[in-house]
């Protein structure tokens, strides 16, 4: 099993702190538990992106450019992190009864339907037929 620990508030801080705490209990219980973290204000998204079936598969997207190389772009990265991940932990402060901007813009970049394992295998095998 491998648990992915998403971190949204400063370095050092007590969500960073809690997350790795709770990563470290939970090795500690199951021996053949792998992890890692992931501090969501730090993932790249580029300003003013769209869609890209490249980054994300099996999105039907096929009209939007690619973005600028130029720019930094982590979507890719995070979403197989997420994606290969068996179990999330999301450590956060709360402003208002909802989470930072940081944690909200990275879900708008990259979660949706397609975030859904069962969903994007069923929708990958319908492409196939």
């Amino acid at each position: 099993m491998h648990i992915l620990g998403l971190c949204n508030g400063s370095l050092n801080d007590n969500s960073e702190i809690l997350l790795k705490a709770a990563l470290k209990a939970a090795v500690n219980e199951h021996f053949n538990t792998t992890v890692s973290w992931m501090h969501v204000p730090s993932v790249a998204i580029p300003r003013h992106h769209q869609p890209d079936n490249t980054i994300i598969p099996d999105r039907n997207d096929a009209g939007r450019q690619r973005q600028d190389a130029a720019e930094p772009d982590d979507r890719e990265a995070a979403y197989n992190a997420i994606m290969d991940a068996d179990a999330l932990i999301i450590a956060t402060t709360v402003y208002s009864h909802q989470s930072p901007g940081a944690l909200n813009a990275l879900a708008d970049a990259i979660l949706g339907p397609y975030a859904d394992v069962s969903n994007a295998h069923r929708i990958k095998a319908l492409q196939v037929s």
